[in-house]
C-alpha cells in the first residue's frame, strides 16, 4: 500500500548545509554522500538475496552409471555429460560416469 502525499509548507522545512560561497541559499545537504553509499548498500543487498536464492535451489548432485537412463523431467546434457532435472527449489544436478 502506497502513503499517501502529503505537502509541507516550505516554512516548516529546514535545510541544513554548509555554504560554499558568499550569499549561497542552497546548497548538498551533509548527508548526501551517505544517501549514495545506502543506495549502493541497498543494491548489494538485493543482489547478494537473489544470489543466495539461485543457490538454495540447488539440493544435491545424482551420479548415474547408466547415462541412456534419463530421469523424469531431466533435460538434454551437455558436452560435460551432465544435465539439470528442473529448476524448482531443490533440483538435483545429473552427473554420468563412464563406464570402465
Amino acid at each position: 500500500m502506497i502513503p499517501e502525499t502529503v505537502r509541507v509548507p516550505a516554512a516548516d522545512v529546514l535545510h541544513v548545509y554548509r555554504p560554499i560561497d558568499a550569499g549561497q541559499i542552497r546548497g548538498l545537504p551533509h548527508i548526501a554522500p551517505a544517501m549514495v553509499r545506502l543506495f549502493l548498500l541497498d543494491q548489494y543487498d538485493d543482489a547478494e538475496l537473489d544470489r543466495k536464492k539461485t543457490a538454495a535451489m540447488f539440493a544435491g548432485f545424482i551420479t548415474k552409471t547408466a547415462p541412456e537412463e534419463p530421469m523424469i523431467g531431466e533435460a538434454e546434457a551437455d558436452l560435460d555429460g551432465a544435465a539439470i532435472a528442473s529448476l524448482e527449489p531443490g533440483p538435483c544436478r545429473c552427473c554420468c560416469r563412464a563406464r570402465m
